[in-house]
């Protein structure tokens, strides 16, 4: 309602209302992982910078971060991962309209919303069925790709 009535949209529904709400839920995932990820560095590899005569801030932009990169990273990417599954959030605030999108206000579906609502009625071996396996497979091989992204920046090591 805050969008609808702030920005002037006709139903409130749309991409960007379901982009504020995804932001907001894997945004905790992020700090949590990214935050472990800063607690890992070695103690001995920051006080060494410091006694070495770094600043506090040339420490950790050029040793702590360099050090934590890959956990940062992977929890990004562990991240979006989750926004993709969010299936249930998006489809009640995205409108489910299935049109092209022309603004960030403009309703439309998704991939995750088009098969949870349209699975349970279509006919098993039509051609909307057949789509509707296309596009879990194609949210498979999204899948795919992104634990095998962890996994590339889950072992680079500093």
């Amino acid at each position: 309602p805050y969008l609808r009535d702030a920005l002037g949209a006709t139903t409130g529904f749309g991409v960007l209302a379901a982009s504020l709400v995804l932001a907001i839920m894997i945004m905790p995932i992020i700090l949590s992982i990214s935050t472990d990820a800063l607690n890992a560095v070695p103690k001995p590899l920051e006080e060494a910078s410091l006694a070495l005569g770094a600043t506090w801030w040339q420490t950790m932009v050029h040793v702590i971060v360099p050090a934590a990169a890959p956990g940062i990273l992977t929890a990004v990417v562990l991240a979006m991962a989750r926004a993709i599954g969010e299936t249930m959030a998006v489809q009640m605030l995205i409108g489910n309209t299935p049109q092209i999108v022309t603004s960030l206000l403009s309703p439309t579906a998704t991939l995750t919303s088009n098969i949870v609502v349209e699975m349970g009625n279509t006919p098993f071996g039509s051609v909307w069925g057949n789509a509707l396996f296309l596009m879990a497979f194609v949210l498979l091989l999204i899948s795919l790709a992104m634990i095998l992204v962890i996994r590339r920046f889950g072992t680079r090591r500093v």
